[in-house]
């Protein structure tokens, strides 16, 4: 899918892959427009994401566990 913004009215629109590259109308304004010849490449899904976040969430819980540890007593002044 090409997705494009009218440049004289702002709306979004959605062309399939097999009008890359040609001249159209706009249909809210009649503006003529072309589409880009290839659509922008999709973002890539990272496969590690779960590993990602499970590597991330143990070190903070490793940074916690060490501050803690250093972490000054505190005395209760009443």
């Amino acid at each position: 899918m090409i997705v494009l913004t009218c440049s004289n009215c702002s709306k979004v629109l959605r062309l399939k892959p097999k009008y890359a590259g040609r001249k159209f109308k706009c249909p809210k304004c009649a503006a003529v427009l072309k589409a880009p010849k290839t659509a922008p490449a999709a973002p890539q899904q990272r496969s590690d994401n779960n590993d990602d976040f499970t590597m991330r969430y143990d070190n903070l819980l490793s940074a916690l566990a060490d501050w803690e540890v250093r972490a000054p007593e505190m005395e209760d002044v009443a």
